[in-house]
């Protein structure tokens, strides 16, 4: 049986409740990196530092001592070109990905920018609609684009784990995917999303039935919500790019049906880039 992934906030009294774990350890200050670091000394293992930053990501004071560390960064703006420059060399050596806000209008520009310096980046959805045009410009720009650059996620997670049968839950992009990850509150309740968490929906109060939660009913509802679609005969039910979507915008969908013809899109890029690395291989072979 797979275990779990954890989700949590620095918090040093739940993670010495955490045995023989990994960890995606959440925070909001870059001066605690190295304390976090040492989780992983212990007991649990870190698979990535998640820094949720209210700076631009020019403005991030990145320091020689975070080679090696797994760190995504999200900011609400990539901030002055100037910036990211002037700390490119080193950026470069890190092993980081920056996520920018859908929220700020000029995301889908500095992604472009980012991504075009080689650091690897993606797009946070906020809380406004998604701009659907501009996101397809991107998606266009990140898995067709002949240029030499760096992943944006979601599209790489998309393309490359793309089946034409089946699902694929780009969830696993924000360590969101239920099937993948927990989240822990500091007080050791387990959500099976950022989402469920923030609104105290809590699949367990009790930290030690991380080991039992795929025997929970509420679970197993959760892994068959996607059926609920079909059963309501809901707009996303008819949809060709739900098996990406998965309904994760089936509110704004009611109005803004742009949604559609992206993941359409999307799905056609997918299959490109798989007959694509095809036809690479038979080249090689």
């Amino acid at each position: 049986m797979m275990q779990h992934i954890i989700v949590c906030p620095f918090n040093q009294g739940l993670i010495d409740r955490l045995h023989s774990r990994q960890l995606v350890i959440q925070d909001n200050n870059c001066d605690r990196i190295h304390d976090i670091t040492r989780v992983g000394n212990r007991q649990n293992r870190i698979h990535s530092i998640f820094l949720n930053l209210r700076e631009p990501f020019g403005a991030v004071p990145f320091h020689e001592s975070w080679k090696g560390i797994p760190l995504n960064i999200s900011c609400p703006e990539m901030g002055f070109f100037k910036d990211v420059a002037k700390k490119l060399p080193l950026i470069k050596q890190l092993k980081l990905r920056v996520f920018l806000s859908s929220d700020h209008k000029n995301t889908y520009t500095q992604l472009r920018i980012l991504s075009s310096l080689g650091i690897p980046c993606g797009i946070m959805f906020g809380e406004l609609p998604v701009h659907w045009e501009a996101l397809n410009d991107l998606m266009v720009y990140s898995v067709y684009g002949k240029a030499k650059h760096a992943s944006i996620e979601p599209f790489q997670y998309i393309i490359s784990h793309y089946r034409s049968v089946g699902r694929t839950d780009f969830s696993s992009v924000y360590f969101d995917n239920p099937m993948q990850f927990l989240h822990c509150s500091a007080e050791g309740k387990i959500a099976l999303s950022a989402k469920d968490l923030a609104a105290g929906n809590f699949i367990s109060e009790n930290i030690d039935d991380l080991d039992r939660i795929q025997e929970l009913p509420a679970f197993a509802e959760r892994k068959n919500e996607w059926q609920k679609f079909f059963l309501k005969n809901s707009i996303c039910a008819s949809c060709p790019g739900w098996r990406v979507c998965l309904g994760k915008y089936a509110v704004q969908a009611e109005t803004d049906p742009g949604c559609k013809q992206f993941y359409a899109d999307t799905m056609d890029a997918a299959d490109f880039y798989r007959m694509k690395n095809e036809k690479e291989q038979e080249v090689w072979r």
